[in-house]
């Protein structure tokens, strides 16, 4: 028998080991190409996981490939923490070359997040959905995803409603957790909406999430249905087999053009991004094509060729003809002009087309989200009636949504057919342009 003292003590520690083992559970994996965030593989780098001129790939280029439900941020963080490993031995270097053969591994930690999502009775407007795969037109000022400050009222509020009992094969899956800050390579980020938000834990849950829009930005947003949909969907947009096109209210005339400044988090207020002529700065491809123009503002399609965080937002505030209604990136004069005169109270811009090609049927699907009113007001203004750029019966758009660009410092000629620019940054025809990482 143990004193009363004694076993008061045991008790303690036991509910100790029992509230950490909640709390923290590493898992290791070993990763392949085609490994699933959960099973245990014991693999090794085949030649088959490099572009064909190569012998040799980045390890965080690598990672990306094999675990595309994580993303690079997180995992270039387990490489800052030493969880990778390259042949048994800690590998911190990103940019670490791994050849065929090497086995590469990683450790994975399992925390449980601050925040728990609770299912609501949101209505979605569904532009697509089959048992993998469901896109909807995300209204503005929903966000995407639960955190601190914006806990309820959210996509994933609304989808786990919406699946009903089909949510728990999400909730279950390890790779709903992500980093809600510094999560700079899906598409379209949001920063956090609430100062709550960016003090908290960077841990958030996220389940179905395979990208996001900012709270501001309408259109469309895909999400998966089950683990291995997610997975996949975040693959196509790893490998950029994704196109997007957006439609924008901007403050002067963007012209055509392919714009290619880096972009990277200011070093002034961490809540925004801004454009860099080199490192901290990170690739960043935008393509823009303007469709009307009054003489004031203009209605401009946009297609991106990466995912940064803002990106559309920052480009167009670099090239002097912000977002209408922006107010991180915009002007104020006319963002306060556009709030009186037409209601304008979040930054227009609408991600209005997304074509892919389904990953379990290998149909091609193209989705197109009506263009809100806030922004069909304004472009009516734009044109004359007999050239409209909106089909009223529809709110979808009269002209093509093809958006070529320009070769940077080319005028008036070099348009950039859209294959070519499906590219790997490395080798890319004006990669001179573009920062190399080697972080």
């Amino acid at each position: 028998m143990l004193n009363t003292r004694g076993g008061n003590a045991l008790i303690l520690l036991l509910l100790v080991a029992i509230c950490s083992a909640f709390q923290y559970s590493p898992r290791r994996l070993v990763t392949s190409p085609s490994s699933l965030y959960g099973t245990l593989h014991s693999a090794i780098v085949t030649s088959e996981s490099f572009s064909p001129d190569k012998t040799k790939e980045r390890l965080d280029t690598y990672l990306a490939q094999a675990f595309p439900q994580f993303s690079r941020s997180y995992l270039s963080d387990l490489c800052e923490k030493g969880k990778v490993e390259v042949n048994s031995k800690i590998q911190k270097t990103k940019s670490f070359k791994v050849s065929a053969g090497d086995t590469v591994s990683i450790d994975v930690e399992i925390v449980t997040p601050d925040t728990t999502v609770v299912p609501e009775c949101i209505p979605l407007d569904i532009l697509y959905e089959d048992e993998h795969i469901i896109a909807v037109n995300k209204p503005k000022g929903m966000v995407v995803h639960p955190a601190p400050g914006s806990p309820n009222g959210t996509f994933v509020n609304a989808l786990l409603y919406h699946l009903g009992p089909l949510a728990q094969n999400l909730l279950k899956n390890e790779s709903v957790f992500s980093s809600n800050v510094d999560d700079e390579d899906i598409e379209e980020l949001d920063l956090p909406e609430t100062p709550e938000a960016a003090k908290a834990s960077p841990v958030s849950l996220r389940p179905g999430i395979v990208h996001r829009l900012d709270k501001g930005t309408s259109g469309v947003l895909l999400a998966g249905k089950h683990p291995e949909a997610v997975a996949k969907l975040s693959a196509l947009f790893s490998k950029r087999e994704i196109k997007k096109i957006y439609m924008a209210i901007a403050i002067g005339h963007p012209g055509e053009a392919t714009i290619v400044n880096p972009i990277g988090r200011s070093m002034k207020n961490r809540q925004l991004m801004t454009v860099y002529d080199g490192p901290p700065g990170k690739a960043a491809i935008t393509h823009v094509k303007t469709i009307a123009f009054d003489s004031k503002l203009s209605a401009v399609l946009v297609r991106i060729e990466t995912g940064r965080t803002h990106q559309i937002r920052v480009h167009l505030k670099e090239r002097r003809t912000p977002i209408a209604g922006d107010e991180a990136y915009g002007n104020p004069e006319w963002n306060k002009k556009l709030g009186k005169s037409d209601g304008v109270d979040r930054p227009l811009l609408h991600a209005y087309e997304t074509c892919f090609v389904h990953p379990f049927t290998n149909k091609e699907i193209k989705l197109q989200a009506p263009i809100p009113s806030d922004m069909t007001n304004l472009m009516k203004k734009l044109t004359v009636q007999s050239q409209s750029l909106i089909d009223p019966a529809t709110n979808l758009l009269t002209v093509t949504t093809d958006v070529k660009g320009k070769e940077p410092g080319e005028k008036g000629k070099g348009y950039i057919p859209y294959d070519r620019l499906q590219f790997e940054e490395d080798s890319w025809v004006t990669d001179n342009l573009l920062p190399v990482d080697d972080e």
